[in-house]
């Protein structure tokens, strides 16, 4: 959380996690999905750090990255990104989304065996963005 409603354990509390309903099942997979919301104006930045470990080597090389989405309006800024090496991929999600979507980043280049991969969301208080099914593959 950058700004905004402090995530946390209390009732008021946003949540991070949406329950899936069986509609959303048909679109998406799992029970849950990522949420970014508050009842205030916000800015909330989800992400983690792809890497080589000692038992899997992840490669240098050219990635894409897809992603599911279903957002209300109401974000100044709400993307999809990627960073690896000093250099920055991004793709906007523009306008309000009321079904389930495939959004992809594409040519997004590896280096150093490790990449950031996340969601940048700044929003007016009710906003709302849903993200499920994300992905990063080599490309061929």
């Amino acid at each position: 959380m950058i700004k905004g409603t402090k995530v946390s354990l209390d009732p008021g509390s946003p949540m991070l996690n949406h329950s899936n309903s069986s509609e959303d099942r048909k679109q998406v997979i799992g029970e849950r999905s990522l949420n970014m919301s508050d009842s205030v104006d916000f800015t909330r930045k989800v992400h983690q750090e792809i890497a080589s470990s000692p038992f899997v080597k992840f490669e240098d090389g050219d990635y894409t990255m897809t992603a599911k989405v279903k957002n209300s309006d109401g974000f100044e800024t709400l993307e999809m990104y990627a960073s690896s090496g000093g250099k920055d991929f991004s793709t906007r999600i523009k306008g309000e989304t009321a079904t389930w979507k495939t959004i992809s980043l594409e040519g997004v280049t590896v280096s150093g065996n490790k990449v950031e991969i996340g969601f940048l969301a700044e929003g007016t208080g009710g906003a709302l963005c849903r993200v499920d099914d994300v992905s990063f593959v080599k490309a061929k």
